[in-house]
Parts: structure tokens; sequence; C-alpha cells
């Protein structure tokens, strides 16, 4: 499990048809350690020095945006969270849902706005999401877009400010309201069923 709160930028040092090499600045990682890179959750295999070596399924790559991926692209690493852990961001399992597209940047004041094509139907104004790893709050949700306001502090530490018009953004959607949704599909079929 995860918060959302990037701990750091990696680098992408190799990537092969099915794993990642990294390069970032922990010393404390081992092999089997879980670790979110740009919001997926990825286990350690191998580490030497400060590069790691991380397992990918096919299947994530083809569901993520790992496919666009580059030697010396910057993503963003949490390592999981420790249950004596203080929770500040929300409840992030890595486990990516879609893929959006970047609109928009704007800038307001002292924030930066993202705006996201995303054809997910659980995303709600107010509601938690991660983007590329980054809990972050949805303020606008319409017609297949929602947008998103960063923090000074979160664009300066994480990859959003490398990102372009176009780039390709994982999505996480809040697993509260994922749970929510599926007891309601669950209240639904048992209705139709006539079973209630």
């Amino acid at each position: 499990m995860f918060t959302g709160l990037i701990e750091t930028l990696g680098k992408i040092k190799q990537k092969g048809r099915n794993f990642l090499v990294v390069e970032m600045d922990f010393n404390d990682v081992e092999i089997g350690d879980s670790m979110a890179v740009n919001g997926v959750c990825l286990t350690v295999v191998h580490s030497h020095l400060k590069a790691l070596k991380l397992d990918v399924m096919p299947e994530t790559f083809k569901s993520t945006n790992f496919d666009n991926l580059k030697t010396g692209d910057f993503v963003n690493i949490e390592r999981a969270m420790l249950a004596s852990s203080r929770f500040n961001g929300h409840i992030v399992q890595g486990h990516v849902e879609s893929v959006g597209i970047l609109q928009k940047i704007e800038t307001r004041d002292n924030a930066k706005v993202l705006t996201i094509h995303s054809t997910l139907g659980n995303i709600y104004e107010k509601g938690s999401i991660a983007i590329d790893g980054i809990s972050l709050t949805v303020f606008s949700r319409l017609k297949g877009l929602f947008s998103v306001s960063i923090i000074p502090e979160t664009w300066r530490v994480t990859n959003l400010m490398m990102r372009r018009i176009g780039d390709k953004i994982n999505i996480e959607t809040d697993f509260l309201t994922k749970q929510t949704e599926k007891k309601k599909d669950f209240y639904n079929l048992l209705k139709d069923e006539g079973f209630m």
C-alpha cells in the first residue's frame, strides 16, 4: 500500500521487455520490496549501487504509460508504506486503472492546473485520485475531462514539471470510491435477480 506522496524522482537507466532499471537515491531498499514507479506497484528483484531492477509484466507495459518510457526519463518513486508510518495522502494500491491524456497545463496564481482526458466513470469532484502515483484531489469534472491543482512543492519534486500536452498519465481512482461502486453494483445485481 502507498500514500501517493512521492519520495524522490528516479531516472530510467534501462528498459527491457520485462523489466526496468531505475537509478534512485535510496540505500535501504531490499530484494522483494514493493515500490511505486509512476504509481505502478513493482517488485525490486536486483539492487546494485543506486540502480534497482524491477520486474514488469507484459500487461503492465500494455495498460500503463511504461510503453512510452525512454532511457533518461524521470519517474515518480514511492516506497511501500510501513505499518508504523503516518498516513498523509490517501490509499493508493499501485493498481493503475487507466491511462489519461494530458490536455492542458495552466498557471493560476501559485498553482499549476492540469486537465486530463479520461474515460473512467468513477472520477468525482472533490474525490481523491492518483496521477502518476501522486495523491491529488479532483476539483473539476466535465465530459471526459478532469482537472487537478498542483501546489508548488509537488510541482518541484515530481515529474509533472516535465510533462507536455499529449503525454500519457497513469490514473488510479480512490480505493474507497471503488469499493462503494462495487457494493452498489452487487446490490443492483441482487435487485435485478429478484433477491431484494
